[in-house]
């Protein structure tokens, strides 16, 4: 699903609704992207937290909650 690229809120929602979906890869390259477009963004790292969190890399979602925070 591409929404606004420019667009955080969007693209979190898009990966959260990949996320509840079942569409784990799908959500991880949505928020991959945020954070690339948006390196600065704090909800860009979330949303990426969000992901690795329902993968189960525990680590390195929660390196991404520290950037976001």
């Amino acid at each position: 699903m591409k929404l606004d690229p420019g667009s955080i809120p969007a693209g979190s929602w898009a990966v959260t609704l990949g996320v509840e979906g079942g569409h784990l890869l799908d959500a991880y390259r949505e928020a991959e992207d945020l954070v690339r477009r948006r390196p600065d963004n704090g909800d860009a790292h979330a949303s990426l937290a969000y992901v690795l969190r329902y993968a189960g890399l525990m680590k390195e979602a929660g390196s991404e909650c520290e950037k976001a925070w």
